[in-house]
């Protein structure tokens, strides 16, 4: 008997360490990458007077929310004319339902394939992801959280011109190259003339150090409990 009650002993113990190790362990949320690119440094390509007037930049950030999903923020500037169309790149198993708390200057949501062949002439390749339509302005803003990850990817915009008139368009040089994305780690700045898009797998919630505490106080009151019935 008491060489069970031993075992016993050993085996709670072992995950009561195990969870002040996993406590000890904890790395909390990132702060923010961000990144810029520009068409000066032909970072950004594409056509009409949004080019050859510039500049034209864009400029993001990706971060951890407190409750383990990830934001998103991006802004594109150009000259002159009014933004149509924002396309940012997602991974093909993304649908719209993933996209949470979207705003910014933008008047409808939906996720699919975008082709030159469409109301996109002047795309490069192309690109499966979230447009952000009727959008407004030379500065166009568009936040939202979603599940993923972030990873390097692209984007594609056009002005507001009749749908299939090439006219004003961007979008990262990056989306020229025939390789796929590179898989490196997010960080600052950029990878290839790519920027961070939620393309990666959705995110494991990590327990935070309290919610550990106090499993591993649990496993000692369980362990007491059972002391003492025996």
């Amino acid at each position: 008997m008491k060489d069970s009650s031993a075992r016993v002993m050993r085996i709670w113990m072992i995950a009561v360490v195990g969870t002040l190790l996993l406590s000890l362990c904890y790395v909390p949320p990132a702060s923010a990458f961000t990144g810029v690119l520009n068409s000066t440094d032909l970072c950004l390509l594409g056509t009409g007077s949004w080019i050859s007037s510039g500049p034209a930049g864009i400029k993001w950030s990706a971060s951890r929310n407190t409750n383990d999903t990830c934001h998103y923020s991006y802004t594109l500037n150009h000259s002159g004319g009014a933004t149509g169309d924002f396309i940012l790149e997602l991974g093909q198993w993304f649908g719209k339902s993933q996209i949470l708390n979207a705003h910014g200057d933008f008047n409808l949501i939906d996720v699919g394939w975008h082709r030159a062949l469409g109301a996109d002439p002047a795309i490069p390749k192309p690109i499966y992801g979230i447009r952000f339509g009727d959008a407004s302005g030379n500065v166009t803003r568009v936040e939202f959280d979603t599940w993923s990850m972030p990873t390097w990817g692209d984007f594609y915009a056009r002005g507001d011109e009749e749908l299939g008139k090439l006219a004003n368009s961007v979008w990262n040089a990056g989306l020229m190259g025939e390789d796929d994305d590179p898989q490196a780690p997010a960080r600052d700045g950029s990878v290839g003339s790519h920027i961070l898009v939620p393309k990666a797998i959705e995110v494991t919630p990590i327990p935070e150090p309290s919610s550990l505490l106090l499993l591993g106080g649990a496993l000692l009151g369980a362990f007491a409990l059972r002391r003492k019935l025996s």
